[in-house]
């Protein structure tokens, strides 16, 4: 079974330093007079760096990243549009110097990010901000789908996917547990089998299709604190079309049931909720296999890999 690109070796063109960032972002725009620039953060599909604190670039990793960024870039004027919450406006774009390597850049958006504010609310306006951010999804979830897929933004094929992540559980996954960990293999062999095939094999394939971030995170949502609504949502290299719900499953593992429970009520109802809990619990686990998946065939260093043991295993035992 052939490995799905995320999950296949990166191959990285370049590696992107504040200098080589600066210098790029010079070529392409000598007027814009860059004072200060370090690097935010090194994320697995870009690199993120901060000029002159007011601005935020974006440069790939690699080819595939860069086909993600191109896609956001291309997509978000349209979206912002449809949507209350600000999206980043690339109003700098250009491509490495020597290269096919994409970068954009835009002005930071104002507001608090999600985590670790949320952490630090009272419950009553924790609540309330569980609404706004369901208001925010179904506002996503319900733009039509004609524009979205002239800009070129895929559908993804859920079982397709799910099929192939099972497969390259057991090519990747089971022998490693067989290696390392024979006393569990059985275990976790008839805990992911069986997760699966419950997905695979049940009524979880007649949703409507609708337009996904992809990527939900506490780093990529802000908030205003006054208006105690969505201010702004970035990284939008995920977006897809798909089942609605998968963008719910981190809503729900990260931020808990109180929070889940007010944005759900908000959102158009599509499952009972007990089964959408455990569909929501399936797309959790099938991200625990993919990413253990990717750290074993990119040969990740041992400890990330036996990280990502532990989680599955904890998981595992949960659903016991």
């Amino acid at each position: 079974m052939e490995l799905q690109p995320e999950n296949k070796p990166r191959d990285f063109l370049i590696g992107i330093t504040e200098a080589s960032a600066k210098n790029a972002i010079e070529e392409f725009y000598p007027s814009l007079k860059i004072e200060t620039i370090h690097e935010q953060q090194e994320g697995m599909s870009n690199y993120v760096f901060f000029v002159n604190d007011k601005l935020a670039f974006r440069f790939a990793r690699d080819r595939e990243s860069g086909e993600n960024l191109k896609r956001e870039m291309d997509t978000l004027p349209f979206l912002k549009e449809h949507l209350t919450a600000r999206v980043p406006d690339y109003i700098y774009r250009g491509v490495v110097p020597n290269t096919n390597v994409p970068f954009g850049g835009y002005e930071l958006i104002s507001g608090a990010q999600f985590e670790p504010t949320l952490s630090a609310i009272p419950k009553t306006e924790k609540n309330l901000w569980g609404k706004n951010f369901g208001k925010f999804l179904t506002q996503l979830h319900t733009i039509d789908l004609e524009i979205p897929k002239k800009l070129g933004v895929p559908e993804v094929d859920l079982r397709a996917r799910y099929s192939d992540w099972l497969a390259n559980a057991r090519e990747y996954i089971y022998p490693l547990f067989a290696k390392k960990f024979p006393q569990q293999e059985d275990d976790i062999k008839r805990f992911t089998e069986s997760s699966f095939r419950w997905y695979l094999d049940g009524d979880h394939f007649n949703y409507k299709p609708s337009l996904l971030h992809g990527d939900i995170d506490g780093q990529h949502i802000f908030w205003d604190t006054d208006s105690e609504d969505v201010s702004g949502v970035i990284d939008w290299g995920g977006i897809h079309i798909g089942d609605p719900d998968y963008d719910l499953w981190r809503v729900r593992q990260m931020w808990g049931e109180e929070f889940f429970d007010e944005a759900f009520n908000v959102m158009p109802e599509t499952f009972q909720r007990s089964e959408l809990n455990e569909k929501l619990e399936f797309f959790y686990t099938g991200q625990l296999v993919k990413r253990m998946v990717r750290a074993i065939s990119q040969n990740k260093p041992d400890q990330e890999i036996d990280w990502r043991i532990g989680n599955l295993l904890e998981n595992a035992t949960k659903k016991r």
